[in-house]
């Protein structure tokens, strides 16, 4: 969707005069290793200031038919070259910024191939490389912030997650992350066989009493009853089998709150969402078991899926706190005002759907000084400087699943004040 703005785009003409700024010396990065990055390294990356140059590369393998890593870094540093000299940089400073890039035509992951995205953070002094499952991007953003949005978009749309598999044989947990899926060893108090746990646990339901009744010759043999027929007997059970799971897990999902995913049939997948006190169980589930022949691969994809249209309870918070003050002035949907209040440090939340931005000048909409010798570039993406500066002032960013947004808006803010 297109993001609401008035199309002010302009330049400004009174530049303070600056000595030459060398910029730092940075480690050789020939080798280095590509961290998997996190929400506190996006927070982290938040907090530079200054010339910031962000490089996304996406994954290639030898004998493609597309251009090597090596062969995409050259014509990306070739073009910050030219992008840095017509913005009004120094030449000794856009040598001391590139120069650390050029050394990694020698990098051993670019050389071999990469499955996964490559991302490099260049600042003054210094210099980030991570790696990323799921990006496709291939570009080059330089500017007063890292460009964030790609990395923080698909670390937040594909969060890790747990995996419950459920059927009338046993339960069986795994933890879904950026690595794939891993099986993990549920806690002790937690039965995970469904007949082992029907040996020594009755339905809360079901009543069972004796009866005296008339036998021969006067005598009186016990007889059992119960209020339900084996059906409502059986469902009793698996009600029950489901709380004690969700009972045995809650020190853990408490310690690692992430989203939680029911996969089996659509009866047992309904007993445990009925069964759940766990916030953070996704609505929707997956239908099959590997004993039902269903692959772990695919359920994990299916999963992945599902959190993607996720709404967190802290999403739904943000949204019905906009809806509340919708039409007062804490509640913004226009581009420019939201770039000014992040970067006053007014916005608490930050809300932006897949693929938002519009390209602006944000030294003039800030009224941010520029001096002689800085890199001043009038098209930077506002979205990402807004992201950016609300999250430097500690504010809270949310992506937001496809249709999610109220009104189509591509850009929502929540003001402290």
């Amino acid at each position: 969707m297109p993001v609401k703005e008035s199309g002010w785009v302009s330049t400004r003409e009174d530049c303070t005069m600056r000595p030459h700024l060398s910029l730092e010396a940075t480690p050789q990065v020939a080798d280095a290793e590509w961290a998997r990055p996190t929400l506190s390294d996006v927070a982290s990356l938040s907090a530079v200031e200054g010339l910031c140059l962000s490089l996304y590369l996406p994954g290639h393998q030898p004998g493609g038919q597309t251009r090597n890593s090596i062969a995409r870094l050259r014509v990306q540093l070739t073009a910050a070259e030219t992008e840095l000299a017509a913005g009004g940089m120094l030449a000794t400073d856009i040598d001391a910024l590139l120069s650390p890039l050029h050394q990694m035509e020698k990098d051993e992951e670019l050389l071999r191939g990469h499955r996964d995205a490559l991302i490099i953070f260049r600042s003054i002094g210094s210099m980030r490389l991570y790696r990323l499952a799921g990006l496709e991007l291939d570009q080059l953003f330089l500017g007063r912030h890292f460009h964030l949005a790609p990395l923080l978009w698909q670390l937040m749309a594909t969060p890790d997650f747990y995996l419950l598999q459920l059927s009338r044989k046993r339960a069986q947990m795994l933890k879904v992350d950026q690595e794939g899926s891993h099986e993990m060893v549920l806690p002790p108090e937690i039965v995970s066989d469904y007949e082992q746990f029907k040996n020594f646990d009755q339905p809360d339901h079901t009543l069972r009493a004796r009866s005296g009744a008339s036998g021969g010759q006067g005598s009186r043999s016990p007889v059992a009853f119960g209020t339900g027929s084996e059906r409502e007997s059986e469902s009793g059970h698996f009600h029950d089998f489901c709380r004690a799971i969700d009972r045995g897990l809650h020190a853990l999902l408490a310690k690692h709150p992430l989203p939680l995913v029911i996969a089996g049939t659509k009866p047992e997948t309904a007993a445990f969402q009925a069964a759940s006190t766990y916030s953070r169980v996704v609505a929707a589930s997956i239908g099959g078991s590997p004993e039902g022949g269903t692959p772990v691969a695919e359920m994990v994809r299916q999963g992945r899926e599902l959190v993607r249209q996720w709404i967190s309870p802290e999403r739904q918070h943000m949204l019905e706190l906009y809806r509340e003050l919708a039409g007062s002035s804490k509640a913004l949907e226009e581009l420019h005002a939201i770039v000014r209040a992040a970067a006053q440090g007014r916005v608490e939340y930050l809300a932006f759907s897949s693929g938002a931005q519009a390209s602006g000048n944000y030294d003039l909409l800030t009224e941010r000084p520029v001096t002689s010798g800085e890199f001043v570039t009038r098209h930077v993406d506002l979205v990402n400087a807004a992201i950016a500066d609300t999250l430097r002032h500690r504010g809270k960013v949310m992506p937001m699943p496809e249709g999610a947004m109220p009104d189509s808006a591509s850009v929502l803010a929540i003001l402290r004040y």
